[in-house]
């Protein structure tokens, strides 16, 4: 992935009156998962979103990739929002099988992200 594409969340380009919007999309299972407390994601979300207040000079506005405003095919929202947010966060944690294909079309698209991934989950997917 080469350098052009990556968001600048640096405040040196930035007035501080100035405050601009990030669309995050979140990528990450949404459903209970074995060998995780009840809400685990959910509270996952919430740390996420309390990080991304302390960006100055951003209002980043956090969702999934799967929440859409309008009602449309669902498969064709997550395509859409995976493309068009200005970044993207995904959690790998538990190795979720949609997560991993939805990383991989943002992969393709050739976007920014960030990966999460917690300590019990080893690295064995990723050599």
């Amino acid at each position: 992935m080469n350098g052009t594409n990556l968001v600048d969340i640096s405040n040196e380009n930035v007035t501080t009156s100035e405050v601009q919007t990030l669309k995050v999309g979140l990528i990450m299972p949404i459903s209970n998962t074995e060998g995780y407390q009840l809400r685990h994601w959910a509270e996952v979300r919430r740390i996420i979103e309390e990080a991304l207040l302390d960006i100055d000079n951003y209002k980043c506005k956090v969702s999934m990739v799967s929440e859409a405003e309008d009602v449309t095919l669902i498969q064709k929202n997550i395509i859409q929002r995976i493309y068009e947010d200005d970044i993207v966060i995904v959690d790998v944690s538990s190795k979720n099988p949609n997560v991993m294909f939805e990383l991989g079309v943002r992969f393709a698209f050739d976007k920014a992200f960030i990966l999460l991934k917690d300590d019990d989950t080893d690295y064995g997917l990723f050599i």
